[in-house]
């Protein structure tokens, strides 16, 4: 698992592809958004992964939805606001015909 590990590897130094990417993170999702207690970093996986795909030379943008998510039970899809249209412009800025 910590081979495979797409933060670890970032924070190893292993060169990966770095394309640009945005992260849409529901508040309240125990699942994803918590804080791993072996590392040093002060915030939670999503700003850790983020921080280190940047200082690797990446854009990324980390958008918290207010929804909560919790395991086992699918996210309410009508609580993501402007997700889909920052999905749009995020697609149309970085994809080119």
């Amino acid at each position: 698992m910590a081979e495979g590990n797409p933060t670890l590897a970032l924070e190893r130094g292993e060169k990966v592809l770095t394309p640009p990417a945005i992260w849409f993170q529901g508040r309240g999702d125990t699942l994803h958004d918590y804080k791993d207690v072996e590392s040093n970093f002060p915030g939670n996986e999503p700003q850790r992964f983020c921080a280190s795909y940047r200082e690797a030379g990446g854009e990324i943008t980390l958008r918290y939805l207010d929804m909560e998510r919790h395991a086992g039970h699918s996210p309410d899809l009508s609580k993501t606001g402007e997700m889909f249209a920052r999905m749009v412009e995020f697609v149309e800025r970085h994809v080119t015909t």
